[in-house]
């Protein structure tokens, strides 16, 4: 039976995108003489998630990525900021957004008993910034809930890396990948990072999208119950 239980965040357990579009437009208002609106805050949207996705792969660097994706919003709206500034903003503002999406602070909860009761633990395994990822954790609910949590900017890796898990793996007593499952909505960082590591996994998509990617999941759920059963059983 399962013990190890690496649960991503964002999306996962935490709102990301409401985090990131009330971040988004705080430091706007502050930043910018243009008035924001949704469809300038969509775009930034996409070319985040875009960016995000090429470091996924190893296509960008990180420090790249945070200022780029500004520039570029600058760039097509003719906003006058300093990228490096408004990103500094930006990430503070971020680190306020611990909102837990619907469920899943009981879903955390049950997962922390099923782990206690098989002497295992329950770690968050997130790409992003250190100071940023664990502050949000430790203002949310799930702070007492989980052991710890692994940021990819200290591990020197994102997901899918196998050298992210290899990093995670090295700082959890007793882990045997055999005994560990992770959870997680993204094909690309998650699901493909468990194909690397050998680790099952289960995929929650609760949007029920398609499967466009090269990863494999070992187990695909709908909602918090569906994964709440199938630890259940296993």
């Amino acid at each position: 039976m399962y013990k190890f239980f690496l649960l991503d965040a964002d999306m996962t357990l935490f709102d990301f995108d409401r985090a990131e579009k009330y971040a988004w437009f705080e430091t706007m208002k502050i930043h910018s003489a243009v008035l924001p609106d949704d469809s300038m805050y969509d775009f930034y949207h996409d070319v985040n998630e875009g960016l995000w996705k090429k470091f996924e792969k190893g296509e960008t660097t990180k420090d790249l990525l945070v200022l780029e994706r500004h520039r570029r919003v600058f760039l097509r709206y003719g906003i006058d900021a300093d990228p490096a500034v408004f990103n500094e903003c930006y990430l503070d503002k971020l680190g306020d957004g611990s909102f837990p999406l619907p469920g899943a602070l009981d879903f955390a909860e049950t997962i922390r008993t099923i782990a206690d009761e098989r002497g295992g633990g329950i770690y968050i395994i997130t790409n992003g910034v250190e100071r940023i990822q664990t502050r949000r954790l430790a203002e949310s609910a799930f702070a007492p809930l989980a052991d710890e949590i692994f940021v990819s900017e200290t591990a020197g890796y994102p997901k899918p890396d196998m050298r992210y898990f290899d990093y995670v793996f090295s700082k959890i007593d007793g882990f045997d990948p055999a005994l560990a499952v992770i959870v997680g909505d993204s094909l690309t960082s998650d699901i493909q990072g468990g194909n690397n590591a050998g680790v099952f996994t289960i995929w929650y998509n609760p949007e029920k999208k398609p499967n466009d990617t090269s990863a494999v999941p070992d187990f695909e759920a709908a909602d918090y119950d569906e994964i709440i059963g199938f630890f259940k059983e296993h």
